[in-house]
């Protein structure tokens, strides 16, 4: 009802112009959230929330590779996997990921991040076991990590030792990797074992079950996740434009689109809103793209 009222207040301060498009964004609120209520109740989000974390802790560590820093996703384990293994001249992390639609007291730490440190520790000692028992032998131990997604009380806290570190904040964690402790062949032979560990799980998994489908690896209620939001960001986007264009004139088109689109290429740099900043942008240059056509025509004398 809430949802509905404010979408409502919404199309009636809308410009004309615009109004189809607020209406349509909110009876595509109202049914996704109707989605999520689903999702919920079939005890699904909690996964949902995993996968979101993971892909954007992978997306931050992997930003480490031009500094001759090596990600390797899900290492198996006997029980359970490593959420990532990062590898470089710093060192070796085995990375645990958590995300939580509540939040994170990083100042008093609860039993979730207790839990969340034991289980990178094992998971650390697990790899360090591994790697040992065949013949990988490195210089520097195998450190636990852990990184939390979700609203949190504080960037970071060291809990038993363990480095448990917001996701806004690991990207500056990472910058603290300078000391070089491990030589560029002892990155390269780590690293081509885990790959080759990870892809004989997987040629077995695939073996036993048959390849999946891209379908079904990312997950269809993600994808209609993503496309949701990058919908979104594009009618935020024609909106935001619109509304600026009605209280500066039509004479500061260029200008607004400019703004736009700076608007738009900063939000890919935040890995939450990078699906939302795509929409914006593509809306943003959409425009553009239609206003160079209509100038075009106008030279051509076609319109």
């Amino acid at each position: 009802m809430v949802l509905s009222g404010l979408v409502a207040f919404v199309a009636l301060i809308s410009p004309p112009s615009v109004r189809p498009y607020v209406i349509g964004a909110g009876l595509a609120s109202v049914f996704w959230y109707g989605a999520l209520t689903v999702v919920v109740m079939a005890g699904t989000g909690t996964y949902l929330l995993g996968a979101d974390g993971e892909r954007w802790t992978s997306d931050e560590l992997r930003k480490l590779t031009r500094h001759g820093w090596r990600l390797v996703e899900h290492v198996p384990l006997a029980y359970g996997d490593i959420d990532h293994v990062l590898i470089g001249p710093g060192g070796v992390y085995a990375v645990e990921t958590k995300n939580t639609s509540g939040r994170w007291d990083l100042g008093d730490c609860d039993d979730r991040i207790v839990d969340a440190v034991t289980q990178a520790r094992r998971c650390a000692d697990r790899l360090r076991a591994l790697l040992l028992e065949h013949s990988v032998r490195l210089r520097a131990e195998v450190r636990p990590l852990v990184v939390v997604w979700g609203r949190a009380t504080a960037d970071r806290a060291t809990v038993d030792g363990v480095d448990v570190i917001h996701g806004s904040a690991l990207a500056e964690w990472t910058q603290s990797l300078s000391e070089e402790v491990l030589s560029s062949e002892q990155v390269a032979t780590a690293f081509d074992y885990l790959q080759r560990y990870v892809a004989m799980r997987d040629a077995a998994i695939e073996k036993e079950r048959g390849k999946p489908s891209r379908l079904v690896e990312v997950g269809p209620l993600a994808i209609l996740s993503r496309m949701y939001t990058v919908a979104v960001g594009f009618l935020a986007a024609i909106i935001a434009m619109a509304g600026a264009l009605k209280l500066v004139g039509d004479g500061f088109f260029i200008p607004v689109l400019l703004v736009s689109t700076i608007v738009g290429v900063l939000g890919l740099r935040h890995v939450r809103r990078r699906h939302l900043a795509i929409g914006w942008l593509v809306a943003s240059g959409g425009t553009f793209v239609a206003l160079l056509g209509w100038v075009l025509l106008s030279w051509t004398g076609t319109v």
